[in-house]
């Protein structure tokens, strides 16, 4: 379909379950859904379809199959919304979605899954940036850049997506920017991609003097041989603020080369397999607010990954005093006072904090769990308060994380003071 540079809105009536665009293209017979080229803006609209089955024909630079899907080409910036995008490729370039000079629609609410391409199996983007917003991008593969690639002066907002088990052989399991292309990459999970082959970053791959802002991201379960989160090259120097980079295998969680480098400010990196805050960032460790300790997510096991409320990522805890990572409280695993983790609290608890305030026993709970009397360190009082309230003597304790009283809401480590 070819909106031909009209303002068209085509919308379906009940959605991309019941909408269906199959192109039934191949290699021998090359077609795709949509068609963008002649400057289309924002109100030109498609809303609600399943477009599957695309295979890109060769209209694109230089005759390369390009966009299986869809495609937006010379300053065409449609609004692609609410729609399901999925098993559709091209030899080349942008498997889901191809943007291609100075082409920046708004990619919004979709799901883009199972789409192959040489580069970007989900979204490429050249010399285009477009808006690239509350998506689910998941299941992609190419060559490089299996979730989204931006190349050439390209910098999206990439902002509140689920960019996951997407692969590339080569280079940029999640996200790859290259060649002057400076993202802006917000709030997204990112988690379970995959560099393979040459295996060079698994969640996030920069090169080129390529500058991404990457801030409030939770990058884990990624995999790559060399920076399975985050890698950076050749002339690239991305910042990241306020992002988890936790439990990635395979490589250290973030990989410079010499001419290259991260800017971390208030970041927790954890439990990476090829080590944490070690290479080309080990000196920002513990400064400029950044740490090592367990995120505490809900349930990693079952996808969720909000954290939980005493997490050392929650704004009231973390060394920044604002959220690290992209999703909020959302559980609470420990109760306050509840110091051997049985869920309740009695006397038992008042001789584990005996123990460990006596013996350095350690806690098998974070230990603002135990600072029962929000003080900001643990003390002789934390363990008359918790006898009394035992004893039913004080009706509450006070290290929930619910807000505290104002003059309380200074900053917690997960190393509290104990006098």
């Amino acid at each position: 379909m070819d909106f031909c540079g009209k303002a068209n809105v085509l919308k379906s009536e009940n959605g991309p379950d019941f909408s269906i665009i199959d192109c039934q293209g191949s290699v021998a017979d090359p077609h795709r859904g949509f068609y963008f080229h002649s400057g289309e803006d924002t109100t030109a609209i498609v809303d609600g379809f399943t477009i599957q089955g695309g295979y890109g024909p060769s209209d694109g630079p230089a005759s390369r199959s390009v966009g299986g899907g869809i495609m937006c080409d010379s300053s065409s910036s449609p609004s692609l919304i609410n729609n399901s995008i999925s098993g559709n490729s091209a030899r080349n370039d942008g498997g889901g979605i191809a943007c291609l000079n100075n082409s920046n629609p708004i990619i919004s609410n979709n799901t883009i899954s199972g789409n192959s391409a040489g580069g970007g199996g989900g979204i490429r983007c050249f010399q285009s940036s477009p808006t690239i917003s509350n998506n689910t991008i998941i299941d992609n593969s190419a060559q490089a850049g299996g979730g989204i690639f931006c190349i050439s002066n390209s910098s999206p907002m990439i902002t509140g997506n689920t960019i996951a088990n997407n692969t590339a052989v080569g280079f940029g399991g999640g996200i790859l920017c290259s060649g002057f292309s400076s993202p802006v990459i917000i709030n997204n999970i990112i988690k379970g991609n995959s560099a393979i082959g040459h295996s060079l970053g698994g969640g996030i791959f920069c090169l080129n003097s390529s500058n991404a802002t990457i801030n409030n991201n939770t990058i884990i379960g990624n995999s790559a041989l060399t920076g399975a989160g985050l890698f950076s090259g050749l002339n690239s120097h991305p910042s990241l603020e306020n992002s988890i980079i936790a439990f990635n295998s395979g490589g250290e969680a973030v990989w410079c080369d010499d001419n290259s480098g991260f800017s971390l400010t208030c970041c927790d990196i954890f439990g990476n397999e090829g080590g944490d805050w070690v290479g080309c960032i080990a000196d920002q460790a513990n400064i400029n607010g950044n740490f090592s300790a367990d995120p505490l997510f809900c349930d990693t096991a079952a996808g969720d990954l909000h954290i939980d409320g005493f997490s050392p990522c929650a704004a009231p805890f973390s060394p920044c005093g604002s959220l690290v990572g992209a999703l909020d409280v959302g559980c609470n695993s420990f109760a306050c006072g509840d110091l051997n983790d049985d869920d309740t609290v009695s006397f038992a608890d008042v001789e584990a904090l005996i123990d460990f305030y006596f013996r350095s026993v350690p806690l098998p709970v974070p230990l603002k769990v135990a600072d029962v009397n929000c003080s900001e360190h643990i003390d002789l009082v934390d363990i008359v308060y918790l006898i009394y309230f035992v004893k039913g003597a004080i009706p509450e304790l006070c290290c929930l994380n619910t807000p505290a009283p104002p003059d309380r809401q200074r900053i917690y480590t997960e190393q509290v003071d104990i006098k």
